[in-house]
C-alpha cells in the first residue's frame, strides 16, 4: 500500500535518494493514517452491528426496523470561528421494545461535502403521547476525510419525533459533538454538531 501511494504521489522516476526517503516518510505517514480510520469505521460499525443483532435476538417478536432520510445542518467550530453546511443523510434503524422505553440504534450516513460522516446513534424513545416522542441518547461518528485530523467522534444527541401514521413520522434532533478533531498539539479545537430534520418510515 505504502509503495503504491509513493507511486501516486512521487511518480516512478524519483532519482534524488534524499527526496525519494522525504516523501517516503510523507507518504508512509499518509497511508498510515487512512489506515488506521479503515480500522477505526469498521470498528464502530461492527460494534453498532453487535448491538443491534444482540439486542434483537434477546427480544425479537418487539422489535421493528425502518429507513429514514432527511437533512442535517451541519455546524463545524474550528477556532471558535464556525461554518456550516446542509447535507442529506440516509440511513437505518431497529426499535427495540423494553420495559420502560423504546431503545432505537441507528446507522446514518451525512453525505457531506468533500467527504462524509457515519452517524451512529443509540436512542431511548419515550412515549409522551400516542403521537409525540422523546429521544435521547450517545452517539458515535466518523468522518470518511478527517482532512489530516483525527476522524472519530462522539457526543450526546436529544430530539422529537412525531408519527403521523402507525409506519411512518417526522423527527427532529440536535448532535452535540463533543470530541475534537484538531491534530495533536495543533493549538485550537474542531468540534462537529449536527441538526437533523427528516422522515422515517417502519417496514
Amino acid at each position: 500500500m505504502i509503495i503504491s501511494c509513493l507511486y501516486k504521489y512521487v511518480g516512478k522516476n524519483v532519482n534524488n535518494i534524499e527526496l525519494y526517503v522525504v516523501f517516503y516518510k510523507k507518504i508512509s505517514l499518509i497511508c498510515s493514517n487512512q489506515t488506521k480510520n479503515i480500522l477505526i469505521m469498521k470498528k464502530v460499525l461492527l460494534l453498532a452491528a453487535i448491538a443491534v443483532f444482540g439486542l434483537t435476538s434477546v427480544n425479537a417478536q418487539d422489535t421493528q426496523f425502518g429507513v429514514k432520510a432527511g437533512i442535517d445542518i451541519m455546524s463545524q467550530t474550528v477556532a471558535g470561528f464556525s461554518v456550516s453546511s446542509t447535507n442529506v443523510y440516509f440511513g437505518g434503524f431497529a426499535e427495540i421494545e423494553l420495559d420502560s422505553f423504546t431503545l432505537q440504534p441507528e446507522v446514518i450516513y451525512v453525505a457531506a461535502t468533500g467527504g462524509g460522516l457515519v452517524h451512529v446513534p443509540v436512542m431511548a424513545k419515550f412515549n409522551l403521547s400516542d403521537e409525540f416522542n422523546l429521544l435521547a441518547g450517545p452517539a458515535l461518528g466518523f468522518l470518511t476525510n478527517s482532512g489530516g485530523g483525527k476522524s472519530f467522534n462522539y457526543g450526546i444527541e436529544a430530539g422529537v419525533a412525531y408519527d403521523i401514521s402507525e409506519a411512518l413520522f417526522l423527527e427532529a434532533r440536535y448532535s452535540l459533538g463533543l470530541a475534537d478533531f484538531a491534530p495533536d498539539g495543533a493549538g485550537f479545537t474542531s468540534k462537529l454538531n449536527g441538526f437533523f430534520i427528516g422522515a422515517g418510515y417502519r417496514l
